[in-house]
């Protein structure tokens, strides 16, 4: 129905929008924290505001449209934690002497990340 094809349209649009300010670096995708001031150059890497998150809206989008963008999009995220996450467990960049980001959780942590890298591991995409 139009409700249902008007809501998809906007799903795309954020997708779009999202990958409009990804910074792009040997085949990885980061996105920064917001769009403006210093949160242009902090990417934090967990679930709430990371990868592991933020690419479930490009599964959904290829589920949906079938677009290959979406999966290449998801593929350079997931390597994108890999590179940083891994193998120093670093939930945020750039890094700091000490902060909240260091952790095992599973909204901002290394739980999240592993949780994430599983998923696309053991996902049939």
């Amino acid at each position: 129905d139009d409700m249902r094809k008007e809501l998809l349209l906007a799903a795309v649009a954020a997708g779009e929008h999202i990958l409009g300010l990804m910074v792009q670096s040997n085949g990885t995708l980061l996105l920064p924290h917001g769009e403006q001031g210093d949160d242009l150059s902090r990417y934090y890497l967990g679930w709430c505001g990371g990868a592991p998150g933020w690419s479930r809206l490009f599964v959904r989008l290829w589920e949906l449209t079938r677009e290959a963008r979406w999966l290449r999009a998801l593929e350079e995220a997931t390597l994108g934690v890999m590179a940083v996450v891994l193998p120093d467990l670093v939930m945020l960049l750039p890094t700091g002497p000490h902060g909240p980001w260091r952790n095992l959780g599973q909204c901002c942590g290394v739980a999240g990340a592993g949780s994430f890298l599983l998923g696309v591991a053991t996902s049939q995409l």
